[in-house]
């Protein structure tokens, strides 16, 4: 974006939030703005790209605002900045803003009562030491904590986690029977764009069900004392998850009520020691007894902004704005309202949306100020678990807040959204399944999402099921290496059920799989994407013609074409199949003296490939540099990186990899050039919904992409990046295979690597044992079985024998606890001379199918 000029001191804004630029452009003079928001927020919401010529912008100020001791580090960066104020636009933001506000001596939360308001479980005991009604509770650690608390009780109980918002992870449980299942569901606490990649620390609490009516307390508090009040009326949804589904200003309740929220509100913030600031203080009313929710010290979300302003009227962000600046607004606020106002959220049947209808009949009802659907055609419209499920908001104001009600009801009804009805339910399509060692881990939580979408899953494979009955409604054998038989099985398969998704993860399938997706009109790469993906020929060239750096390259079929090719490109150069995976046949030539032999290896390995692209080998300019690979979701043709693994290969000039290595702290995640280049080659590629592994080298001129793969990574990459960062890889690819933008927040922050081992020198194998526990070790387990061939290149390509994977707090611990685990794998081997040179080359055995090994 571009910097605005300002005068004066700024309003530095903590976090943001797009719905309030133009009421912010209504008082803000240009320039006078300055906001902060965490990186990873800014390039998955495009706050830059929203803010640009934005006139009452001044600049964006990219801050890991969540780490402790943020605020005192900004203050130290930005001695001049000399804001007027400080604001907190988001929960999240409100501990930040409240220090930085000490540290430039302005009005302010004050940082302890921001912290007391942020942790859940510190308001508790904060506010009942203070003798505030709180319902009994206890922070919990796992399931067992959980089941205890509920037993003792003759309720029902909720499980929340102490420090997110938007009633994320928020769970009624009756009946402990439940509460291993309610568990594992509140631990899925992903916010997607809305917060940063890295972990969030997740506590939990526990607390007893009070029954009654739901409200909250709006406040503008200026040294503890409150100027402003009012109390909001809400509706949930119906069912164990706590989510509003209305709101109502004023709440249509007698004056002692609500004078009696208002004292109460009073009481915490003076007994968290509140300073100046909007408080937004939820209640429950129970037998005429409020009981405490929840505090947060920012202005309150869901509309209620824009309700208070409509129903008093006022100009509720103006007087917050011009008081954190410390004006004195008293006489701008007033004490009654004149109206009634209403937010009335849309709901729709889970399911596959088929049509959205009835928005501008909504629009019409009287006194309706806003109808906003969030959901569209083809997209997946989930259960609502918290409040960023659901499918839309209606806002609409009265005489009073029930005629208001009662509009915005009405016109919520007239918004149809059509969902697959549960008897026509929809299939879930894979093709291929992959050994059980390698994708188990992966079809465990897309079986579960499909079960809650209410989805058939149905899988074509070329061998007969084992495993994967478990996971399958219906398996279809098929030879799905031939194209013709695949899509005939295919075609039998949608003539009686209504496929709604495709996936595929299994690299020689990925072209078929594209191409079928799209005529079947569900998402997937896109024709254009598979092909640019598939094809590392048409890879180089799309990528070269969008002014990526790129290497010299040139496709060959002969050895002839390719001497020539190297000569024009210049020593050393890479030798590979146009279509293979695995580094299967890439060679490194050094000089011309090794060229004819390198060609031989590419191109006999090429000829295996069933497809399109076989019998030919692209030579390229060597580059350069440490080897890594970046998984990552595309949705709608936007980039989202899940993880980054760095590459150990073995000796040249084969590039076989010997292990990957992916730390949840990687500074490449947050690496602005490499995100822009992965950025521009999937548009350049017309990837549109999937997951890619893209493999790059960092060469001295930047990141030089060396391919661009259609699917997950291999050799158990997607496990380690799930071991390191806590996101699901499985779940990912069921979001991007419904059409839904998936949701990358990491939950955990280690280091999880992979060591494969390969044999001496070409074998037999006739035993191989792998260890049961080592330090760190998370899996092992062997990739051959007694009598497998085991070849090394350039006779063999995966002569894996096994592998291990494990798991520490950090780099150099976790690669000693790889070398302990793969020194304790033991196996024992006949020596076997060289291959016969007029050998043609065979595709490897593969992994050996572990059936009682789980990852």
């Amino acid at each position: 974006m571009n910097v605005q000029p300002g005068t004066g001191r700024p309003v530095v804004v903590v976090g943001y939030v797009g719905v309030t630029l133009a009421a912010v452009a209504r008082f803000q003079p240009a320039g006078s703005v300055v906001y902060v928001e965490e990186p990873d927020v800014i390039r998955k919401r495009a706050v830059r790209a929203h803010l640009d010529g934005v006139p009452f912008v001044r600049d964006l100020i990219a801050w890991e605002y969540l780490r402790p001791g943020a605020a005192d580090e900004f203050f130290d960066a930005h001695p001049g900045l000399d804001p007027a104020s400080v604001i907190p636009a988001i929960e999240y933001a409100t501990p930040f803003a409240a220090r930085l506000s000490e540290r430039y001596g302005l009005p302010g939360a004050g940082s302890g009562a921001a912290a007391i308001m942020r942790d859940k479980i510190m308001l508790r005991e904060v506010t009942r030491a203070a003798g505030i009604v709180n319902p009994a509770s206890a922070e919990v650690a796992g399931p067992d904590d959980v089941a205890a608390f509920l037993a003792g009780r003759t309720g029902p109980v909720v499980l929340k986690p102490a420090n997110r918002q938007a009633s994320v992870g928020t769970e009624v449980i009756h009946d402990t029977g439940d509460v291993a299942a309610a568990w594992e569901r509140c631990g899925r606490q992903d916010e997607g764009i809305f917060v940063p990649d890295r972990p969030m620390d997740v506590r939990m609490l526990v607390e007893e069900y009070v029954a009654g009516d739901e409200y909250s307390v709006e406040m503008l508090v200026r040294d503890g004392v409150p100027l402003f009040t009012n109390v909001t009326g809400k509706r949930l949804y119906p069912g164990p998850r706590p989510v509003e589904l209305a709101h109502i200003v004023p709440a249509d309740i007698p004056r002692e009520l609500a004078a009696l929220l208002g004292s109460h509100t009073t009481d915490v913030v003076a007994a968290t020691g509140f300073g100046t600031g909007a408080v937004h203080c939820e209640w429950i009313v129970s037998q005429g007894t409020p009981y405490l929710v929840e505090c947060a010290g920012r202005l309150p979300g869901d509309g209620i902004v824009d309700l208070i302003e409509a129903a008093y009227p006022m100009d509720l962000l103006r007087c917050y704005y011009a008081m954190m600046s410390g004006a004195d607004v008293t006489a701008g606020l007033p004490q009654r309202a004149t109206g009634g106002a209403a937010v009335h959220f849309l709901t729709a049947t889970p399911g596959l949306v088929e049509q959205v209808s009835g928005v501008e009949e909504a629009r019409a009802v009287d006194g309706v100020l806003l109808v906003q659907v969030t959901v569209e055609p083809g997209q997946l419209s989930p259960a609502v678990r918290s409040s960023w499920d659901r499918a839309g908001i209606v806002m609409a104001t009265g005489a009073d807040a029930g005629q208001a009600l009662r509009r915005a009801r009405t016109a919520a009804d007239l918004v149809r959204i059509d969902t697959r009805p549960a008897t026509d339910r929809g299939t879930l399509l894979v093709i291929g399944s992959g050994l059980k060692v390698y994708r188990e881990y992966l079809i465990r939580p897309i079986r579960r999402r499909a079960e809650e979408a209410g989805l058939d899953m149905v899988l074509v494979n070329n061998l007969r099921p084992t495993w994967q009955s478990e996971y399958f409604d219906e398996i279809v054998v098929a030879d799905v290496f031939d194209t013709r038989t695949m899509r005939e099985a295919v075609d039998r398969i949608a003539a009686r059920r209504r496929i709604v998704a495709l996936m595929c993860w299994d690299e020689p399938l990925v072209l078929d799989a594209g191409l079928i997706a799209a005529e079947l009109g569900v998402p997937g790469l896109s024709e254009a994407g598979v092909q640019g993906c598939r094809d590392k020929q048409r890879t180089r060239a799309e990528l070269t013609a969008a002014g990526l750096h790129q290497p010299a390259f040139g496709l060959t079929h002969t050895v002839e074409e390719a001497r020539a090719t190297a000569a024009r490109i210049g020593y050393p150069v890479v030798l590979k199949p146009r279509a293979m995976g695995a580094s299967i046949g890439v060679v490194l030539a050094a000089d011309e003296s090794e060229l004819d032999d390198g060609f031989r290896v590419a191109l006999s390995a090429s000829e295996v490939d069933p497809g399109p692209y076989r019998a030919c080998v692209i030579v390229e300019q060597y580059a350069r540099g440490p080897e890594i690979s970046v998984d990552g979701a595309v949705h709608k043709g936007e980039y989202l990186p899940m993880f980054v693994a760095r590459k150990q290969s073995g000796e040249e000039p084969y590039f076989e990899e010997t292990g990957h290595l992916v730390d949840a702290a990687d500074p490449l995640l947050a690496d602005r050039d490499l995100m822009q280049v992965l950025t521009r080659a999937h548009r350049a590629l017309g990837v549109e919904d999937g997951i890619t592994h893209t493999e790059l080298r960092l060469t001295p001129q930047g990141p030089l992409i060396i391919e661009v793969n259609g699917r997950l990574g291999g050799d158990l990459i997607p496990f380690l990046g799930r071991t390191a960062t806590g996101i699901e890889p499985g779940e990912v690819l069921f979001d991007v295979a419904t059409g839904q933008r998936p949701h990358l927040t990491a939950t955990r922050r280690m280091v999880a690597g992979i060591r494969f081992g390969y044999p001496e020198q070409d074998c037999v194998l006739r035993s191989i044992t792998v260890p049961d526990a080592a330090p760190g070790l998370v899996a092992a387990a062997p990739m051959a079985e007694p009598g497998a061939l085991l070849r090394l290149p350039p006779g063999g390509y995966l002569a894996r024998h096994s592998f291990v994977v494990c798991a520490a707090d950090d780099t150099a611990t976790c690669l000693d606890r790889l070398a302990a685990a793969a020194a304790l794998v033991h196996l024992t081997g006949d020596p076997v001379g060289p291959p016969d040179g007029q050998t043609p080359f065979a595709m490897p055995a593969g992994l050996l199918d572990v059936d009682s090994e789980e990852l």
